[in-house]
């Protein structure tokens, strides 16, 4: 026992690693079943030779020695009663079925004190693995953000650019506004790619891009209804200019 205990002390060690510590706990365990499967042999082989003085020379029925074998010295007791057995012999076999229950209940505190030093490094372990991975998914996560905002003020100094550029070669208000809605279609194909790549949802963008595009085709749209109209309404302004 004293070695058992030794190991399980050892155990609380915080310098071993968890693996070091729980390969101590499991030595110890299997040096108190070694020990139990030893000390119950002895103590079974105790009581069977106490229990056998008892049924020796006695003339016991069948019945009485077979309650004997099943219900121990509550039996013996009655048989004691009936001058059958002697009080001796009563105690040695109430002596070996007393140190039967002890190397029990001594092995079951043992096992039990074992088993919840192993559950809690278990849980430690748990908890550490636990947080190993939240604190990978919080980097990666991070790592997705990082990404994203540097793609999103790349683009805004782009159009800085852009619009610094426009202004410098004179451009009108509509080629400005041209070169940044032909910006805004490239970036956002640009930033679904990207979220892709780092298997983030894109729906939201993907909805934002065909917003725009109808909204493009139905200026479009409109504006070339205009000029057609334009057109002809020219056209017939010619014609009754001719006649």
């Amino acid at each position: 026992e004293a070695q058992i205990n030794k190991l399980l002390v050892q155990s609380k060690n915080r310098s071993l690693s968890e693996k070091e510590r729980t390969k101590l706990i499991e030595e110890a365990m299997a040096i108190e079943q070694k020990q139990f499967e030893q000390t119950k042999a002895n103590a079974d082989e105790e009581y069977r030779i106490a229990m056998q003085k008892l049924i020796n020379g006695k003339n016991l029925t069948k019945q009485q020695i077979e309650d004997l074998k099943t219900r121990g010295v509550e039996a013996a007791l009655q048989l004691q009663d009936l001058k059958l057995i002697s009080d001796e012999e009563i105690d040695a076999l109430k002596n070996a079925q007393l140190k039967k229950i002890e190397i029990q209940n001594k092995s079951t505190q043992l096992t039990e004190k074992a088993q919840i030093r192993l559950d809690q490094l278990a849980d430690k372990a748990a908890e550490k693995k636990k947080k190993r991975r939240a604190d990978a998914a919080a980097k990666k996560q991070k790592n997705i953000e990082d990404t994203l905002k540097t793609a999103e003020d790349k683009n805004k100094k782009e159009l800085v650019l852009i619009k610094e550029q426009a202004v410098a070669e004179g451009k009108s208000k509509e080629e400005l506004d041209q070169l940044i809605e032909n910006k805004e279609l490239e970036h956002i194909t640009n930033m679904i790619a990207l979220r892709k790549s780092l298997g983030q949802d894109t729906v939201d963008l993907e909805n934002t891009y065909a917003d725009k595009r109808i909204a493009i085709n139905d200026r479009i749209a409109k504006e070339e209804a205009r000029i057609a109209e334009e057109k002809k309404k020219k056209e017939e302004d010619d014609a009754k200019k001719a006649e």
